[in-house]
């Protein structure tokens, strides 16, 4: 209970109609919080994010369904922050781009 209103608390899983998992993490308090994993319905990892009181906070990493990463950067306080790099499903590098965030904005 937060503020006398039920919240999320606790290990979260969410299944697809085929009874296979989709989505896996935690929340405190009603906020996600740790290690959020995503997988597309061939069981392969779609993404893999880490929160911080319900804001995206740390390693960013996603995947094509055919299980070659697509995107990897860092958030910092729910923006992303630093060097991010995309590829293409091919697996070659298809860009990247600098995001700077000083104070936790922009």
């Amino acid at each position: 209970m937060v503020e006398g209103k039920p919240v999320k608390d606790g290990f979260f899983i969410l299944y697809g109609a085929g009874g296979d998992k989709l989505l896996e993490g935690a929340y405190r308090d009603g906020k996600q919080q740790g290690e959020w994993t995503m997988w597309y319905e061939n069981g392969r990892r779609a993404a893999v994010d880490h929160y911080r009181d319900g804001l995206q906070n740390g390693p960013h990493t996603s995947w094509y369904a055919n299980g070659v990463k697509a995107v990897e950067g860092n958030y910092r306080d729910g923006r992303r922050a630093g060097n991010w790099q995309r590829w293409e499903p091919s697996g070659r590098k298809s860009g990247q781009q600098l995001y700077e965030n000083p104070g936790g904005r922009g």
